[in-house]
């Protein structure tokens, strides 16, 4: 699966594959990559921000439940091979119109606002990611705003 991963998101390496990956599982997986190297920025990889991932990839990502436990053990493993956030969001960019890039970044937010911290290193990713999906930072302060939980504390 590895492979494939890499023939979507860099479709100038070739490899002989007979197995295919659908267009919405790529988008599901490069978006579960982002959400992870999001939660694990902090070097903290809490129960609720799983929770989140999961839940995302259920609610908003329509993937079966159990499908889940896969999408995130290939992410996760893609992620640590991978050298930077750059082929997936090139690869998003791609496929995803500036709406749905939108919506990614409150998937995002989601995932920061999961532990009841925003840290420094969160604050300079989702930044980062907001940059290289092409999402205006207008857009990106909106999303932060609508997904802030009721009552959260800035400190």
């Amino acid at each position: 699966m590895l492979k494939i991963l890499k023939k979507y998101l860099m479709p100038e390496v070739s490899d002989e594959t007979t197995e295919t990956v659908t267009q919405a599982q790529k988008i599901q997986i490069a978006t579960c990559v982002l959400l992870l190297e999001m939660a694990h920025v902090d070097d903290e990889f809490s129960i609720s921000e799983e929770t989140t991932i999961r839940e995302i990839l259920r609610k908003e990502l329509s993937i079966h439940e159990e499908d889940v436990d896969e999408i995130m053990g290939l992410a996760m493993q893609d992620s640590q091979q991978a050298v930077g956030l750059y082929e997936y969001t090139r690869f998003i960019n791609r496929v995803l119109s500036l709406d749905e890039r939108r919506t990614l970044i409150e998937y995002v937010w989601k995932v920061i606002y999961a532990d009841g911290v925003l840290d420094q290193y969160e604050d300079y990713l989702v930044h980062k990611l907001a940059n290289l999906l092409h999402v205006e930072h207008d857009d990106m302060i909106a999303a932060k705003i609508k997904m802030r939980p009721e009552g959260y504390k800035v400190r």
